[in-house]
């Protein structure tokens, strides 16, 4: 056995250990967040043969005519909504997970911004901050929304991946933002899945200059981040693209068609189409 693939194994056995401590301590201690999950039960399989399509934000998005979505079910991911097209396509679903977004570090008056545009979209939110003041004094204050909290602690590695069932009402799977989505979908259950605008190596446009990394700039954030950052970044997107190779899995074995229609990237272990050939 190769240094490296003895490396992997004992990093996705870590990953394994982690996953069955994080479901332990939520059963034993965190009894507000089961009980929040548990609403989810009501979502089990709501998409069945219906046709969903996530819209990411990398530049490769500016190469499609997204308008083509008007009155098709989609979701939007984090900034989402800076995109030109996200008042006219009305998402019904938007989903943010990113940390950035609870520390305020894109500004506090998101929600405000995608009601504006959006006023009837349901929001897919990360379940740690639901009890956060922080996050419910200064992000979401006394709005009423519509919130489908999720919890994707887990991760997806070999191991776990035999007996891997995708359940919303407890701690699972996920693997980044579009993971996250993936997951959401999964536990809805649609006949089938496009995805544009994801094509997985938006941190390598970081690292060119002057690269813009998403279909409506870059973000500002990314240049106070230093050298370290960068390290800690290319290590988590190893981990992240392993898990979108079981994701890619675990859709053939349910027979859910997943087409990446974005037309760039490297998620290649999806079904690659252009977008006129699969939207219903």
């Amino acid at each position: 056995m190769s240094f490296w693939k003895s490396y992997f194994n004992l990093k996705y056995f870590f990953f394994y250990l982690i996953n069955f401590i994080i479901l332990t301590f939520h059963f034993l201690f965190e009894n507000k967040k089961r009980n929040l999950l548990k609403k989810n039960n009501q979502l089990s399989n709501i998409f069945r043969n219906q046709q969903w399509i996530i819209v990411g934000n990398s530049p490769a998005l500016k190469n499609l005519e997204i308008k083509k979505f008007i009155n098709k079910n989609t979701i939007f991911m984090n900034r989402g909504y800076l995109i030109d097209e996200y008042k006219l396509l009305q998402p019904k679903y938007h989903i943010i997970i990113d940390d950035k977004f609870y520390k305020g570090e894109w500004g506090t008056d998101i929600i405000d911004k995608i009601l504006e545009l959006n006023p009837n979209v349901t929001f897919i939110f990360n379940v740690k901050w639901a009890f956060n003041k922080k996050f419910t004094n200064e992000i979401i204050k006394n709005k009423e929304l519509k919130i489908v909290w999720i919890d994707n602690r887990l991760f997806l590695n070999k191991y776990n991946f035999k007996k891997f069932k995708i359940n919303l009402t407890t701690p699972t799977f996920g693997g980044a933002v579009f993971g996250a989505t993936l997951s959401f979908l999964a536990y809805t259950n649609p006949n089938s899945i496009l995805f544009v605008g994801v094509e997985a190596n938006g941190l390598c446009y970081e690292l060119i200059d002057n690269f813009e990394t998403h279909a409506y700039g870059s973000n500002p954030d990314n240049n106070k981040k230093k050298f370290q950052n960068y390290i800690e970044d290319l290590d988590q997107m190893s981990i992240t693209l392993n898990q979108y190779r079981f994701w890619s899995e675990y859709f053939k074995r349910k027979n859910i068609d997943v087409y990446n229609c974005t037309g760039a990237g490297i998620l290649k272990i999806f079904k690659q189409k252009k977008i006129e050939e699969v939207l219903n």
